[in-house]
């Protein structure tokens, strides 16, 4: 999987994410495996294996994206490359599982090129069960409520619920790394037909809020945006700026996205970041058409109600993490 050219994979987090999903309960056992990062690639290799295997499984099915099929391991289609050097941000194409019945699981993973010295290596998705046509992603890892209030700060609705054993829990944390590493990262999830949300707020009133959403989009794969709201509409898309390692899945209608940011909280008032600015965490979730995300008011407010407005201070967050 690694391209031969001068120098080394990279050892930073990958600004690329691979994605996998059922294309339907009718597609005789077909995925949906799409490519996408936050900036342009040049190209790539994308092959599925079983969780912590070496040889490829399955075969790939080629669309209209600029792709070609390779023989990888005697199995003809069994992987999928670039046909041309053209920047790219986005790579869509599909996947089918061998007969094979001993195969439960699989991964896929990919190489990405962005420039001939630049280059990722084992950017992988979450596992895929193979245990029939109703079968889903196992998730961005395993959400939970697992160190809320000691290593993560936690929001729920309902109260103290644990996405991991109920799948009417709207859950979201968010923890601090730890150096060598920096940023914040976040788990979001919930069950939704369009979307989960959190937001940070100078106020308690919805608009002019910095938004991350883990949601459908226009191809009805789950991606992750950031977002600025101007009030009770639908929020104006933004790029994800300094965002990593995401991870989504839709298992049974719950929605779940991990991701790292190292983006600093932009609001009206809120030009630059500082520790002791205060912020409400607002939770939202909603529905979309064809990718677009519409907050709905009545669902936002009382589920952040509820949650008694969830207010912290960043100060007090990194004191409580240290």
């Amino acid at each position: 999987m690694t391209p031969k050219h001068r120098g080394s994979p990279q050892t930073t987090a990958a600004p690329f994410t691979v994605s996998a999903e059922w294309s339907s309960p009718t597609s005789g056992g077909q995925v949906k495996v799409s490519l996408q990062g936050s900036g342009p690639f040049t190209g790539f290799l994308l092959e599925a294996r079983e969780p912590g295997g070496q040889s490829a499984v399955g075969s790939f099915l080629l669309g209209s994206d600029p792709a070609r099929l390779l023989t990888c391991f005697q199995k003809p289609a069994s992987a999928v490359s670039h046909s041309s050097p053209s920047s790219k941000t986005r790579i869509q194409v599909t996947w089918q599982p061998d007969s094979n019945p001993t195969v439960g699981a699989v991964q896929f993973q990919a190489s990405f090129v962005q420039s001939y010295t630049t280059f990722w290596v084992g950017v992988k998705s979450p596992v895929l069960s193979l245990n029939g046509s109703n079968a889903a992603v196992t998730g961005p890892t395993s959400i939970s409520n697992v160190g809320c209030g000691s290593t993560k700060l936690c929001f729920s609705q309902p109260t103290n619920c644990d996405p991991s054993t109920s799948s009417n829990c709207f859950f979201m944390s968010a923890r601090l790394l730890t150096p060598p590493e920096s940023g914040v990262q976040y788990e979001l999830s919930g069950p939704a037909q369009g979307y989960v949300a959190f937001g940070w707020s100078d106020d308690q009133m919805m608009g002019q809020d910095d938004i991350y959403l883990c949601g459908l989009n226009s191809t009805g794969a789950v991606d992750v945006q950031r977002a600025f709201s101007v009030g009770h509409t639908a929020p104006t898309v933004q790029p994800k700026g300094a965002v990593s390692d995401i991870q989504t899945s839709n298992q049974n209608g719950v929605l779940a996205c991990t991701f790292t940011s190292k983006n600093t909280i932009f609001t009206s008032r809120n030009f630059s970041f500082t520790s002791n600015q205060l912020f409400y965490l607002l939770l939202a979730y909603g529905p979309s058409s064809n990718g677009r995300k519409t907050l709905t008011p009545q669902v936002l407010d009382r589920i952040a109600y509820t949650e008694q407005k969830y207010k912290r201070s960043m100060s007090n967050i990194v004191a409580m993490w240290s």
